[in-house]
């Protein structure tokens, strides 16, 4: 079966499927390492652990995953340790971040030094612009 192609940024998923990324220990290294194995993007939600379990994660899935599978990481606004976080998957080097529960503009910044695509989920047209 054909499938069209998604593209994010610098990626190309072999199939059009992004897992979500579920909280409290749904979406973590092994469950996102299956769906990229299987050509879609996995996901591993920040949220609910810590710092260093999520750069945990990130190392294991990365090290589970075949030839192209795509790893992205979802980090809510709304938490606590949000900065912290997203430097953690930059420096971890994911394929692209998945932001929601508000806005950061500094966010962007660091996506852009970084070279790491951040992919905003908005609730208005204007957040839309910004991000």
């Amino acid at each position: 079966m054909n499938f069209p192609q998604l593209k994010i940024g610098h990626i190309a998923s072999k199939v059009p499927i992004m897992q979500g990324g579920m909280g409290v220990g749904i979406s973590l290294s092994g469950l996102a390492s299956a769906v990229a194995n299987k050509g879609g993007i996995g996901i591993i939600s920040g949220t609910g652990i810590s710092v260093d379990e999520m750069r945990g994660h990130i190392r294991k899935a990365k090290s589970l995953v075949k030839e192209s599978g795509f790893i992205g990481v979802n980090v809510l606004f709304a938490m606590n340790d949000f900065a912290e976080k997203m430097k953690a998957a930059l420096e971890e080097k994911v394929d692209f971040i998945i932001s929601g529960a508000g806005i950061s503009r500094d966010m962007y910044g660091w996506e852009r030094q970084a070279g790491i695509p951040v992919i905003s989920i908005v609730s208005s047209a204007k957040l839309a612009r910004i991000s």
